[in-house]
């Protein structure tokens, strides 16, 4: 079974910064939509802006509005799974890295 690096590891990697954008992205829903290889979340923004987030070949990728703001490895080369919890504990601990603003609210459909 393949396991997601996060739960190895007691540090979390930062997330590259590709794309800030002025004003933070607020995500006000998101819901998987496939559970492996790879997982998938979509959802939008305050502003109606589509967010897509990927996790396969141990790579994190946020765009909002077919924007990358994010991709960054957070896993090994093969693994594409990655839990709900693992993706907010990643989007908590870079929320400022990729200017998204507080989603301690955000629940995952």
């Amino acid at each position: 079974m393949l396991r997601s690096a996060y739960k190895e590891s007691p540090t979390l990697p930062k997330l590259t910064d590709i794309n800030k954008q002025q004003m933070p992205h607020i995500i006000t829903s998101l819901e998987q939509t496939t559970f492996a290889c790879p997982t998938q979340w979509v959802g939008k923004t305050s502003e109606d802006k589509e967010v897509y987030i990927r996790y396969r070949f141990g790579r994190l990728s946020i765009t909002i509005d077919g924007i990358e703001i994010a991709n960054s490895r957070v896993g090994e080369d093969l693994d594409g799974v990655m839990s709900d919890e693992e993706l907010m504990n990643y989007l908590e601990a870079n929320s400022q890295s990729i200017n998204l603003s507080t989603i301690a609210d955000l629940q995952i459909q």
